[in-house]
């Protein structure tokens, strides 16, 4: 399976601005009743996606690999 081509042109793109993503925080999105916050689930979108490119394309990954 060949990683699409507008991914692997910009794979540094991406991967940098999901980890800013991941690791962002701001207190007027918390919210105050047991409802998953917009912030938790837009992190777990980003892990899902970010769980998947590297399930297929685990070489191409590699570099982002802590």
């Amino acid at each position: 399976m060949t990683l699409p081509e507008h991914f692997e042109d910009n794979i540094t793109i991406y991967m940098t601005h999901f980890l800013i993503l991941l690791s962002y925080d701001h207190p007027t999105l918390h919210s105050n009743n047991n409802d998953p916050e917009i912030l938790d689930q837009v992190k777990a979108k980003i892990c899902r996606a970010t769980i998947l490119y590297v399930n297929n394309y685990t070489d191409d990954c590699k570099p982002f690999a802590l």
